[in-house]
């Protein structure tokens, strides 16, 4: 794909093949492991969990300011939702992979800033769980909760006297909270 069809390459990982060469030689040599008892996954394949923000007030302000831009939401710190990768069920794990779509796969819980990059990710919770059940077994709740993410505090709107949160936006698998809003319909 990624010399046959750099379009749907971009498409996929949002970066065109040379600046994804960039990045993985500035990463590279830092996340590459040696090869002990298996053959280790390479750097081109573990180079995105390197590439998350530092949760700071900081960045999240400038995350809310892309989507009150780009979608007219303010105080919105990312959008959240879960996807099934069908896989081949683990050996002797009986329907705990089985999802309600009748295959068996592992969740990917993420949440993406307006330019649609992942800025939270949690990667392989059975699939038999419901994007909510994988968001509260996450530790991301507490995590919102006791704003170990840095998250600013809840400010006025324009001409408003409440303070609003700094707010996720997901669908209605997510519990409505402090932090979790549905958006416009």
């Amino acid at each position: 794909m990624r010399l046959g069809d750099p379009e749907k390459y971009f498409n996929y990982l949002r970066m065109s093949p040379i600046m994804f060469t960039e990045l993985l030689n500035i990463v590279g040599p830092l996340i590459e492991k040696q090869h002990v008892v298996r053959r280790p996954i390479p750097a081109r394949t573990r180079l995105e969990e390197k590439v998350m923000i530092d949760p700071t007030e900081e960045n999240w302000s400038t995350i809310a300011e892309d989507f009150e831009t780009t979608c007219q939401f303010p105080h919105c710190i990312g959008a959240i939702d879960g996807k099934h990768v069908e896989i081949q069920a683990p050996p002797r794990s009986g329907s705990c992979y089985y999802n309600y779509k009748g295959k068996h796969s592992i969740n990917l819980l993420a949440v993406s800033d307006a330019k649609n990059r992942f800025t939270i990710v949690d990667i392989g919770a059975e699939g038999r769980q419901s994007d909510g059940g994988v968001f509260e077994n996450s530790g991301l709740p507490y995590l919102l909760e006791t704003n170990a993410l840095h998250i600013p505090l809840p400010t006025h709107l324009d001409n408003m006297d409440l303070d609003f949160p700094y707010v996720l936006l997901g669908d209605e698998a997510f519990p409505l909270s402090t932090h979790m809003m549905r958006p416009y319909p």
